[in-house]
């Protein structure tokens, strides 16, 4: 399972269906926010990649690779992403759905399908 969920290996639309998160998502598997809320969930990304809205736009990016051994910067199409809803997106998203809470150590847990 872990080979299917990380065998993608491409720099464009880095949250695509193919990504590991898409793979999480098509699996029908878990994500766990260890001590931290909706404000820092960047699997809610994944539903910016899936969506069609009217503010939708298509940018570079841009991050230093390895290649041959050597460092070279890579560019790369992908779209431009905001986290700036993610709280909202979460709450309205636990208070459809159901989740688990719960704490590890002194960290508030969400175990989220």
């Amino acid at each position: 399972m872990k080979e299917y969920i990380t065998q993608d290996r491409h720099y464009d639309y880095t949250q695509n269906k193919k990504s590991p998160l898409g793979r999480i998502y098509e699996k029908d598997r878990w994500i766990l926010l260890l001590g931290v809320d909706h404000g820092n969930n960047t699997s809610l990304h994944l539903a910016e990649y899936l969506s069609n809205y009217a503010t939708k736009k298509r940018i570079m990016n841009g991050m230093p690779i390895y290649e041959n051994g050597k460092k070279v910067w890579k560019e790369f199409e992908d779209i431009d992403i905001d986290s700036d809803d993610f709280q909202e997106l979460g709450k309205d998203f636990e208070r459809d759905n159901e989740i688990c809470i719960g704490k590890v150590g002194n960290a508030t847990c969400r175990l989220i399908r």
